[in-house]
């Protein structure tokens, strides 16, 4: 009898800590991705927010300088592939001639040993005559 109610107390602590890894987990693994936009000429900073249903789009202008370019930045939903959740965010970028130029930042979560990945992206717009003069900085991070 004591057998059974050990086993029985056994099984309730391990669904316990099984629901609280697996809940406080997922939704500790999020993260919140946040874009920033840096314009040298001005020197401001502007941040934009995301979520997982509305893209985030961004006009770069500064046309006596040559730059004209609308960035798309799209989060994606949250997966999980065994014991790893995965997230990322897709940068598409596409200049006036139809150019594109497209960018990930990811960020993994191993459940297992709790250790976090994250891959941020970096973008730097110059001027096609002045390559060396630097624009704007675009970085996507997980905060």
């Amino acid at each position: 009898m004591h057998r059974l109610r050990f086993l029985g107390t056994l099984a309730v602590v391990c669904a316990l800590l099984y629901a609280s890894i697996v809940l406080g987990v997922s939704n500790g693994s999020a993260c919140s991705w946040d874009a920033e936009l840096f314009d040298y000429t001005t020197k401001e900073t502007t941040h934009f927010r995301m979520d997982e249903t509305t893209p985030v789009k961004i006009l770069l202008v500064q046309e006596e300088k040559g730059v004209n370019v609308t960035c798309t930045i799209e989060q994606s939903a949250l997966l999980s592939i065994g014991i790893f959740q995965w997230n990322k965010v897709d940068i598409l970028c596409r200049y006036p001639d139809d150019q594109m130029m497209t960018a990930r930042a990811t960020n993994v979560f191993d459940i297992f040993t709790g250790e976090v990945v994250t891959h941020p992206a970096m973008l730097f717009f110059s001027n096609a005559r002045k390559y060396n003069e630097t624009l704007y900085r675009l970085k996507v991070d997980c905060q």
